[in-house]
């Protein structure tokens, strides 16, 4: 077909005849249908290629999402720690400054009861002291009178 639009386009224009003009009508619509046939496959091959193109943009830009999530929950995550290391540090202050309040306290307490304890037994010590000395005297008293009275 090639060959005979080549052969019919060498001829002069006024050479053609009617029969010649519509096969190059037809060849013409043909050729048109398939460079419309081409195009549209090249369309779909074009929608195709955007479509993989945006599919695989989509995916870069969720894994980019993914990796700037990931990075905001790790710093939020480690400001969470740093914040709650403070905390922890500041209650273990309070706990042992009471912890050190409660030791005084409690050792004030137990040296107010040694004093208690030592006063209590000092008077009764006293008192021990002062009935073994009576008896002593009372002893001597007796014994001084038994020997006056022998003679």
């Amino acid at each position: 077909m090639r060959q005979l639009l080549l052969i019919l386009l060498k001829r002069p224009a006024g050479q053609l005849s009617t029969d010649d003009l519509n096969s190059l009508i037809a060849h013409a619509h043909r050729r048109i249908d398939q460079l419309n046939k081409e195009l549209a496959e090249q369309r779909v091959r074009e929608q195709q290629h955007i479509e993989l193109a945006l599919e695989k943009q989509k995916l870069e830009d969720k894994k980019a999402l993914e990796a700037a999530v990931a990075k905001a929950l790790e710093h939020h995550k480690s400001e969470i720690e740093i914040e709650q290391e403070k905390k922890v540090e500041e209650v273990r202050e309070v706990m042992e400054s009471e912890m050190r309040t409660q030791l005084r306290r409690q050792a004030a307490a137990h040296t107010d009861h040694l004093r208690d304890v030592l006063k209590i037994q000092e008077q009764e010590l006293k008192v021990e002291f002062e009935q073994v000395r009576g008896r002593g005297l009372e002893e001597q008293v007796q014994f001084g009178s038994v020997l006056l009275l022998k003679p």
